[in-house]
């Protein structure tokens, strides 16, 4: 039985493959060479033998990580040709430098984008990162696991912080450094390897004695051990509980029957719908926010990876969403529902609208940082291993994708009204990239500028529900613009905050005292 494999779906892994072989091909011919100019005869032979030779040397210790070089290499190479306090200061060095190249370009996608998405979908993880950093990148840097300092990219990402990281970098790679410098004698690296797990091994059953046995009973405070069994207990419910396809929040409202029916009822239904790989737990803020409002809010596991994290091309997913809405209105007589979309969920529920006859249940949507025209963030996706070969959507969000290409070249019924919000905050669908722009069905098409929302803000700002009631009520000022002051929200056990409540105790306390005196 032959498989068929979509024609668009095979342009993606072309272009994908090209720039994952192109790229491996080109670093790594780079690092091959570099590495056989200082080790000719393989890695007994490493020496670094003229002063040029120390610049050039110098230079490639520090791009090393994208070279495709172990990072021992380097304290293995100085330890060879220079003399032991010489070769651990220019491993240390070479070390930050090599991690930086990699952190730092990593660290602004992560704190535009990656921890928004935690803050929305894993507050445990959140606070984990914010609160135990330094010890997650010694842990983790102290066995040798990540030799090719793909942790660096990880750190980055997950908008570790940079004293943090440097920390955590020169105490983790401490031990390393010091073995491989010093083990050169032996004039085997393997040697140096099995060392150094089993002396890494047996250097961590100290720190973890005092996190499980000691640190408990001197403090209230969250350990690392802790923190570390919330985000377990977090990450499993979210794979096995989050797998249901479920409305929320109905129960209270409508009571179920012995006929299997539901009792009507009077509140009007919306139906939210969650982005890119998000899943529901993401929209817990604004169900809470609507249902105070005076609505009955559902909400569809839309499945993906892990079953959990919204993956799944945005037509396949659109069919999918056409059978749980019919099955859920005719299971709750019900005959209308509004959609309020964010991100993907608002080209899945367009599709559904236009192309799958979604029109006849739905009359109204709105949608928040929806990226009609596309997305440049969407290459990022593309490039980043393996998340290009193996998601579908990431090729239909970017712009001028053959999907965005039929969605925009659907009628739009008149029965049906878009009301799409964006941003020129929006740091994924910037401004008019929000905007189903289609000039034929100009009164039916609504932009609402919100400039200020960044676009995980959409998700938990009280300003979107209040401007969204509006809209679905129709008052009068609904359709105006507004300009909000972005607002970050930390953790709730971060640093920051601490800081912060401290210095508005002391303000206090000065302040009484004044009063007092």
């Amino acid at each position: 039985m032959s498989i068929k494999i979509d024609s668009e779906y095979l342009k993606q892994l072309r272009f994908v493959s090209y720039v994952y072989l192109g790229a491996f091909l080109f670093l790594g011919l780079i690092g091959y060479l570099f590495f056989h100019h200082y080790c000719p005869d393989g890695a007994s032979s490493c020496e670094v033998a003229s002063s040029n030779n120390i610049i050039v040397f110098f230079l490639y210790s520090s791009l090393r990580s994208v070279l495709f070089t172990p990072a021992l290499l380097i304290p293995w190479i100085a330890g060879k040709s220079f003399s032991f306090p010489v070769a651990i200061l220019i491993s240390y060095v070479s070390l930050i430098l090599s991690c930086l190249v990699l952190y730092l370009p990593c660290r602004i996608v992560g704190k535009k984008f990656v921890a928004p998405w935690m803050r929305a979908n894993f507050p445990a993880l959140l606070e984990l990162i914010t609160t135990q950093d330094t010890k997650i990148i010694f842990i983790t840097r102290w066995i040798p696991i990540f030799q090719f300092d793909l942790l660096s990219i990880f750190l980055g990402i997950c908008n570790f912080r940079l004293k943090s990281v440097l920390y955590g970098t020169l105490l983790g790679e401490s031990l390393g450094i010091f073995l491989f410098c010093l083990g050169t004698s032996t004039n085997s690296i393997l040697v140096c390897y099995k060392n150094l797990f089993i002396f890494s091994l047996i250097g961590l059953a100290p720190f973890f004695i005092y996190e499980y046995f000691y640190l408990p009973k001197t403090t209230n405070k969250k350990t690392f051990l802790r923190l570390l069994k919330s985000f377990y207990k977090e990450l499993v419910f979210e794979l096995k509980v989050q797998h249901n396809v479920s409305p929320l929040q109905m129960n209270s409202i409508k009571n179920s029957t012995s006929n299997s029916t539901t009792i009507l009822s009077e509140r009007p239904t919306i139906l939210l719908m969650y982005g890119f790989f998000s899943s529901r737990k993401s929209l817990v803020t604004l169900e809470r926010q609507f249902y105070i409002k005076g609505y009955d809010v559902i909400s569809f596991n839309m499945g993906g990876l892990f079953n959990t994290f919204f993956t799944k091309s945005a037509n396949e997913s659109a069919e999918f969403l056409n059978t749980k809405i019919k099955e859920y209105l005719k299971e709750h007589n019900l005959s209308k529902i509004s959609i309020v979309a964010h991100s993907k969920g608002g080209l899945v529920s367009m599709w559904w609208l236009l192309k799958l006859g979604g029109y006849k249940y739905c009359d109204k949507i709105i949608t928040l940082g929806t990226p009609f025209k596309g997305s440049f963030f969407s290459y990022i996706g593309l490039v980043t291993p393996p998340f290009g070969l193996i998601w579908k959507d990431i090729w239909q969000m970017k712009p001028g994708s053959l999907f965005l290409q039929e969605l925009h070249s659907a009628s739009v019924p008149k029965n049906l009204q878009i009301y799409n919000i964006h941003s020129d905050s929006d740091n994924v669908v910037p401004g008019d990239r929000g905007i189903f722009d289609r000039k034929e069905y100009k009164a039916q098409i609504h932009p609402v500028a919100m400039d200020g929302l960044t676009h995980y803000e959409y998700m938990y700002r009280k300003e979107v529900v209040t401007k969204v009631d509006k809209i679905l009520k129709e008052t009068p000022d609904c359709m105006e613009d507004e300009s909000l002051i972005s607002v970050e929200v930390p953790a709730k056990s971060s640093r920051k905050a601490k800081k912060l409540k401290k210095i508005k105790s002391k303000l206090k306390s000065k302040t009484k005292n004044k009063v007092v005196t």
